[in-house]
């Protein structure tokens, strides 16, 4: 009888991941942004939203190539 050194990958189910997102040096630069103001000037005011992420991250995930500071200051 011959036993295996490796587990099966059902057994370590948190080895490796599938990565998804583009990495940070495929981005490229974009042409001068327009002014929001004549973007958004045909817009309904009520229809216009802000979104604002503000990650406390302990640490860095395995997936985010975002620009990113590990290691906040304790007052955070």
């Amino acid at each position: 009888m011959t036993t295996s050194t490796t587990a099966p990958p059902a057994v370590r189910p948190y080895e490796s991941y599938v990565y998804a997102y583009p990495h940070k040096t495929a981005y490229r630069p974009l042409p001068d942004r327009p002014a929001l103001r004549e973007l958004w000037a045909a817009e309904p005011k009520d229809a216009l939203s802000l979104y604002l992420h503000i990650p406390f991250c302990e640490v860095r995930c395995g997936f985010c190539n975002l620009f990113t500071r590990i290691g906040a200051p304790e007052e955070l």
